[in-house]
């Protein structure tokens, strides 16, 4: 039989893992709207029932003993018989899980509070950095425009007076020539 320091341990871990699951699980079983499904029904329904039932296990054991303390050894023996059945049942099917890997596991274990506050930050961050690109875009475009347009306003300036010093030079050539000062 197991320590009980090590079954304080393990079962306070799993139990706080399960609860993660079960409400996981429940809720993929509830909604099946995810076209991406990495954990096949069955699965799914014999952890939902698993967990139930250990959920159970434990209320039992809870009414009988104090079992935030985990005083395994002052349960009833049938209870004792049932927490245990259960309770490696239930770290059989999280270690089936812990062997398809990982990553794959905490896909599917709703992110902590923490987690999903620094997910929303970045993905907050990320609509700013966005929106940021767009309102650079749109002033690079528009500085270029302005470019242009300044290049454009040069030279029609240069063309404006170009001409008002050719008129100019042309009247000055005329007025030189009609006035008679061509023919001395």
């Amino acid at each position: 039989m197991l320590r009980v320091k090590n079954l304080k341990r393990n079962l306070k871990m799993n139990r706080l893992l399960g609860e993660k699951y079960y409400d996981m699980l429940k809720e993929q079983v509830k909604n099946l709207t995810w076209n991406v499904q990495i954990i096949d029904n069955d699965t799914i329904e014999k952890l939902k029932l698993l967990y139930s039932d250990y959920q159970e296990a434990l209320g039992e054991a809870k009414l009988s003993g104090n079992i935030y303390n985990y005083r395994f050894e002052n349960l009833p023996e049938n209870m004792k018989e049932s927490v245990m059945k259960r309770y490696k049942t239930f770290t059989d099917a999280i270690d089936e899980l812990d062997r398809r890997g990982r990553s794959e596991i905490m896909r599917h274990i709703p992110p902590s509070e923490k987690e999903e506050k620094e997910s929303d930050n970045s993905a907050s961050e990320r609509s700013l950095k966005a929106e940021e690109k767009e309102k650079n875009a749109i002033i690079e475009a528009e500085r270029e425009e302005n470019e242009k347009q300044k290049h454009h306003n040069i030279t029609a300036t240069l063309f404006v007076i170009m001409v008002i010093v050719l008129i100019l030079t042309a009247i000055g050539a005329l007025k030189h020539f009609c006035m008679g000062g061509g023919a001395a």
